[in-house]
């Protein structure tokens, strides 16, 4: 009898070893993902552009855009880019030196719809079913050799990429609840029959329990038109994304489950001027033109009575310039979104990763400015302050972080990115001669690939391409192959001047490592190739191997990694309890 009640201890032992953690200590998440964020010099940012006095350029600006994101003209190399000096950025900055910083972060695709599509899936852009079938269809400008046009009409949320394979839909099927606020950019909506209901109905469809202060796209332009779903009744208002997010914190309907929360603030990206938001609109000017009171958040418009004129008011006298609205504004949202994990004493089991969406210097363009982010963690429970994580990562890593994070053992569908989190965790660094992963990159039908200080450019001779039409006059080089050294013949990562002007291409002086090149980046547009079949997620690297997928590894699996350390733990409660039998 002993020995039989042994035996079903033991089973029960290994089963609960063997079975997938749905820990209540699963981490809440949170993503924020601001529009056009600059690009501050204690981040430690890419170079500024080659060119001393570029020709200013539409929809960008420096480093920062104009100095703080989004807002002027193209800057100069010798730029600085500070912090608001009257103001700072201190809640941007607790994330950051209370958390892990990502030194050297990436965007697959450096526009806004392209790159949130990366984040939010974990793959290409090039694999997006809106893309592939625009072009399979005939609707696009390809000429049949299989390159995908990333760019933003292209690149949406549709079909299975919204109902089944993205980062929402997984979580929600593993238990969390769901929320996304701000700008979303990655549906079509048709302009004749838009109305903010059925826009938000759409983007549910994409796995969200909730979802409201939804941008659909950018902030109109032209007051004249019907332009990006506006009617320029509203503009850019922190407040209300601010009071949605935290509205969806507060909700205790389902407050046993760890929520997931999307958040992207439309600021400080320039389709309207962010002090125009501030003078000429008030908080109830909403795209759900429905509110008639101002919003009262703690941090922002609480600590004014919660007049919403006040604080606007007080926003507007603690920056010197124009260019320091939209981050002072945006930094008061991060604080008052961190005072709302505090009041519910949820802060420290928190996931908060920050994120540009991408560079803004030569965005839309493959150079360093257009695809480094700046990115940073705070998990008070399982990250330490003050840590930094120097191996290349990117935004199609962020679903298999989330997932890993959210102990879901076993990917639901394939990605192309991996889990940095055991790298963080173990304070992994890196060095860049090391080769150990190499970081592609798309944009309309140019392409990249990074691989330690080496990185392969290859630009479209035509004028589809951002890079061919306006890189020259940043002082890049918009040769059809380019081979650059990052780090300048120091085996550390040059951020003092860029290394990609047209002087110091290598593709002639160095015909190894460009054939080297080429080679992985040629494995990797095979694999993405509208051609192509779709379910080859292998990476290819500089080894002649192509190295194995996360999901290529759960999924040769049974769909349950085993827990060694747990088997231990429960084999020696087993040891104990035969003890106890026995003696």
């Amino acid at each position: 009898m002993i020995v039989e009640d042994a035996l079903t201890i033991l089973t029960l032992i290994i089963s609960i070893a063997v079975t997938p953690i749905q820990s209540a200590t699963r981490p809440n998440i949170i993503v924020m993902q601001p529009d056009d964020m600059a690009f501050f010099d204690d981040w430690l940012p890419p170079p500024n552009n080659p060119n001393p006095n570029p020709t200013p350029a539409g929809g960008g600006g420096g480093r920062g855009g104009g100095g703080r994101g989004g807002e002027g003209g193209a800057r100069s190399k010798t730029t600085t880019n500070p912090f608001p000096p009257l103001n700072g950025l201190p809640h941007m900055e607790t994330l950051r030196k209370n958390g892990v910083q990502m030194m050297q972060a990436y965007t697959t695709s450096p526009q806004c719809g392209t790159s949130r599509y990366s984040s939010i899936t974990g793959r290409y852009a090039s694999r997006a079913v809106s893309a592939r079938s625009e072009e399979r269809s005939g609707r696009g400008d390809g000429n049949g050799d299989g390159v995908v046009n990333v760019a933003i009409p292209t690149v949406k949320l549709e079909e299975k990429d919204c109902t089944e394979d993205n980062i929402v839909v997984a979580l929600k099927a593993s238990g969390y609840r769901t929320g996304m606020v701000g700008k979303w950019h990655l549906s079509r909506t048709d302009y004749d029959t838009y109305n903010y209901l059925e826009a938000v109905g759409a983007v549910k469809q994409c796995g969200f329990d909730f979802v409201d202060a939804l941008y659909v796209e950018n902030m109109q332009a032209n007051p004249d038109q019907f332009d990006s779903y506006s009617d320029g009744s509203f503009s850019h208002n922190m407040e209300f994304v601010t009071h949605e997010a935290i509205r969806f914190i507060n909700d205790d309907n389902d407050a046993d489950k760890p929520f997931f929360l999307y958040v992207n603030p439309t600021v400080p990206h320039s389709s309207q001027a962010v002090d125009t938001a501030l003078k000429n609109f008030t908080c109830q000017d909403t795209p759900r033109k429905d509110v008639t009171s101002d919003f009262i958040i703690k941090g922002m418009t609480g600590d004014f009575g919660g007049s919403c004129e006040a604080y606007r008011a007080n926003v507007m006298s603690r920056a010197n310039s124009t260019a320091d609205l939209g981050s002072i504004w945006l930094d008061d949202s991060v604080g008052a979104i961190l005072q709302a994990l505090i009041d519910n004493d949820i802060l420290d089991n928190t996931l908060f990763i920050f994120q540009h969406d991408h560079g803004i210097e030569s965005k839309a363009m493959l150079y360093e400015n257009g695809v480094r982010i700046a990115q940073f963690v705070h998990y008070p429970a399982r990250i330490p302050a003050g840590s930094k994580y120097d191996n290349p990562v990117s935004t199609i890593d962020i679903a298999a972080t989330l997932l890993d994070f959210a102990e879901v053992e076993a990917l639901p569908y394939a990605m192309d990115g991996k889990s940095w989190r055991s790298g963080v965790e173990e304070g992994a660094s890196n060095n860049l001669n090391d080769y150990n992963r190499c970081l592609f990159f798309e944009q309309e039908r140019d392409r990249a690939v990074r691989c330690g200080c080496d990185k392969l450019v290859i630009i479209g001779q035509e004028d589809g391409s951002t890079a061919f039409t306006r890189g020259d006059s940043f002082g890049y080089s918009i040769a059809s192959t380019n081979l650059f050294d990052l780090c300048g013949g120091t085996g550390a990562y040059v951020t003092s001047n860029s290394q990609e002007s047209n002087q110091l291409n290598l593709i002639d002086t160095n015909p190894d490592k460009a054939s080297e090149m080429e080679k992985v980046l040629n494995c990797h547009s095979e694999r993405i190739s509208n051609l192509a079949e779709s379910g080859n997620f292998t990476s290819c690297e500089l080894n002649t191997i192509p190295s194995k997928s996360l999901l290529s590894e759960s999924s040769e699996s049974t769909g349950h990694s085993v827990s060694w350390s747990r088997i231990y733990i429960f084999t020696t409660i087993f040891a104990v309890v035969i003890n106890i039998y026995l003696f």
